[in-house]
């Protein structure tokens, strides 16, 4: 018998991929892979943002940032990711 793992990825159009969610799936919960995957998409849609850091001598990157909080991953703005970014170099 095999794991039953879902992956979602976060994929860009270079073909670069990162997973993001998973689920192992269980026939017992009475779920199907859809009702895993509409779980995921809603998990990450509340928790999760996504910022793009373009570079003039290299490709741009992508950063995820989570919060257990959705109030306060609402407050986070384009500019306090950047302020987080030029300030903690190492932590990215």
């Amino acid at each position: 018998m095999g794991l039953n793992l879902i992956t979602l990825y976060y994929s860009d159009i270079n073909g670069n991929s990162v997973p993001i969610n998973y689920r192992i799936y269980d026939k017992k919960a009475g779920k199907t892979k859809n009702d895993y995957f509409r779980e995921m998409v809603s998990e990450i849609i509340s928790f999760i943002k996504l910022f793009r850091k373009d570079f003039k001598k290299e490709d741009s990157r992508h950063y995820l940032l989570y919060l257990p909080d959705e109030e306060k991953i609402k407050d986070i703005t384009r500019s306090t990711f950047v302020t987080i970014h030029d300030t903690l170099p190492n932590h990215f």
